[in-house]
């Protein structure tokens, strides 16, 4: 199988960016850090494009500034790609290029958007603030893996640059001192803990992971806005082509939305009302997504860091003016006769 992390990519982002002091970008952390499982299902859905499609996506997606949105899309549509179906990036119909226009093993075609809700400026800036920690830490030569958490995950220190130095010079002093902290001693500095999680003879310098609590909580109402603004602008093309729309959610690295947030987002809110006699009853608003645009025939929640049996959940729109059957978007799950929806 081609694969795009060749040695030379590989040296050319290490060339540019793997020095002290130097903030790496989510790039440089995924092609070098361990992800080899996403990197091979990133070189399982290239392979799948054509070579014109390929070349156009890769522009965007080895880009540090656009990577993330890049790799999410590349995420959601690896998993139609799983299924064997045709996955055409970008390709223009009347003034519009959605992200991916798939089409099934019976022919069956949908549009595919894929919105990359992410993290907000605060967020990303923090998401720096670790990075610059981690390349500080990683200068020190003791082959110890150490895991990073906060003091209060409720009230994340500041990681400007002043406190990194400081932690690393903690650091430093801990790890090299004798006798050499054990496997699972910390040490608390600057509002961090610092733990050893094992040492691995074959690493000259320290390996980090961590925070643990380095997931942040994606607004709802930007996901229900960015849904809505994607299901409008796709609506009139849908509904002149007869083809469904299909919108993937993929939050970023640092993200997190869940299945609870997408189902009041998409079907309504649930409410619930307390009775003068104590007893309750809960029912489900009508101000769901899939209510105002029946141009939307489903969503996709992506979660990449769950088990891979659990990283996808469908949600069909029961109203949708073009349904798409289960069988279309979870061919695994039905039986082998696919329909047309």
């Amino acid at each position: 199988m081609r694969t795009l992390f060749t040695d030379e990519f590989i040296h050319a982002l290490k060339k540019r960016y793997d020095r002290p002091g130097t903030v790496t970008p989510a790039l440089f952390n995924f092609v070098t850090g361990e992800f080899q499982e996403l990197r091979s299902d990133v070189d399982r859905t290239l392979n799948a494009l054509s070579e014109e499609c390929r070349e156009k996506f890769l522009l965007s997606f080895t880009n540090p500034d656009t990577f993330q949105t890049a790799y999410n899309e590349l995420a959601v549509a690896g998993y139609f790609a799983g299924y064997g179906y045709d996955i055409v990036y970008e390709i223009e119909i009347d003034g519009l290029t959605p992200d991916w226009f798939i089409t099934a093993s019976n022919g069956f075609v949908l549009f595919l958007e894929v919105l990359s809700r992410s993290t907000s400026k605060e967020v990303r800036a923090k998401e720096t603030q670790i990075t610059d920690l981690w390349n500080r830490l990683k200068q020190i030569e003791v082959p110890a893996c150490l895991w990073i958490e906060y003091e209060d995950r409720h009230a994340p220190p500041p990681l400007d640059s002043a406190v990194c130095k400081r932690v690393t010079m903690d650091a430093r002093r801990w790890l090299t001192s004798e006798p050499k902290p054990d496997k699972g001693e910390t040490l608390n500095t600057n509002g961090l803990v610092l733990r050893v999680a094992y040492y691995h003879d074959r690493r000259a310098h320290v390996q980090v992971s961590g925070p643990s609590s380095g997931t942040y909580t994606v607004s709802t109402d930007a996901v229900k806005k960015g849904i809505d603004a994607k299901a409008k602008k796709y609506d009139q093309l849908c509904v002149n082509n007869g083809i469904p729309l299909v919108v993937g959610i993929a939050p970023s690295f640092a993200a997190s939305i869940d299945d609870e947030d997408l189902t009041n987002i998409l079907y309504g809110d649930e409410v619930m009302t307390v009775a003068r006699d104590g007893s309750t009853s809960t029912h489900i608003e009508n101000n769901g997504i899939f209510a105002k645009r029946k141009s939307l025939s489903a969503v996709i929640g992506f979660w990449r860091d769950h088990h891979p049996d659990e990283r996808t959940r469908i949600y069909y729109n029961p109203g949708a003016a073009i349904p798409i059957s289960k069988s279309i978007l979870e061919p695994s799950n039905s039986s082998p006769d696919i329909e047309n929806g």
